[in-house]
């Protein structure tokens, strides 16, 4: 497969930033606006555990969930020459980017690296929305669990990455479930939200990544007022893509 952006390439091939870096340049992070405040205003406010499968709890395996950019958790690959920009802890990550010619989903992405065990099922769930225009198709973001450079970006399992439509003018949850099969040590995992086909301003307010329990083990029943606390659960559509054009 062809190989993804990660801190191995060289700067001649990309713009690979974290947090603290991008904080010293002007082309790259904006200032906050009126919208960037309102935009994620109440992040904590949706359990993201609520729209899981059942059985998905314990320990939060997301570090700087809400995004706030400290302590340079998340990485920020922008391809050279793209006119972008990401602010962070608006609540949540806000980030732009302008159109450009032959444009990939993977122009622009978040990513978080973290070994977990195998043998374990796992959700990645995130919140997002976006004020561009209500209907534009290319208004998504597409994300996932991979096993990063080590592993040459595969997914568990052979899945697809799940592609978030956004709307304008409120926030949407969907997750990425996979497994991750036994083996020797922990599984590599890197977290990755692709936002570089997206036009006008898009708010990544949270992302959440929980164990769900043993591969093969019986589930509970999903609590009964997770449903109703969460109605929008129901709005998302899921569209699992092939992991190509790379």
């Amino acid at each position: 497969g062809v190989m993804w952006p990660d801190a191995r390439l060289g700067a001649a091939a990309v713009s690979l930033l974290r947090p603290a870096a991008l904080a010293g340049l002007a082309l790259l992070v904006r200032r906050s606006s009126a919208a960037d405040q309102a935009f994620c205003a109440t992040p904590q406010e949706q359990d993201l555990t609520a729209f899981m499968p059942p059985g998905c709890g314990g320990p939060e395996l997301v570090q700087d969930h809400n995004f706030s950019g400290q302590a340079d958790i998340w990485g920020v690959y922008i391809k050279q020459g793209l006119d972008a920009s990401v602010a962070w802890n608006r609540p949540g990550a806000i980030a732009e980017v302008q159109e450009h010619p032959n444009p990939h989903k993977y122009d622009s992405t978040f990513w978080q690296k973290r070994r977990l065990e195998r043998g374990f099922r796992y959700s990645f769930c995130i919140q997002a929305g976006t004020v561009a225009p209500t209907g534009e198709a290319k208004n998504a973001l597409r994300f996932a669990v991979d096993g990063g450079s080590e592993l040459n970006y595969r997914i568990p399992g052979g899945l697809g990455r799940t592609t978030l439509q956004l709307k304008r003018g409120e926030t949407r949850v969907e997750c990425f479930n996979f497994e991750i099969e036994k083996g020797d040590g922990k599984f590599p995992a890197r977290m990755s939200i692709e936002f570089g086909k997206t036009l006008g301003e898009v708010g990544v307010c949270q992302a959440s990544l929980k164990q769900c329990g043993p591969i093969g083990a019986a589930t509970a029943a999903p609590p009964a007022a997770a449903t109703a606390a969460h109605p929008a659960r129901d709005i998302p559509v899921v569209v699992l893509e092939p992991d190509g054009g790379r």
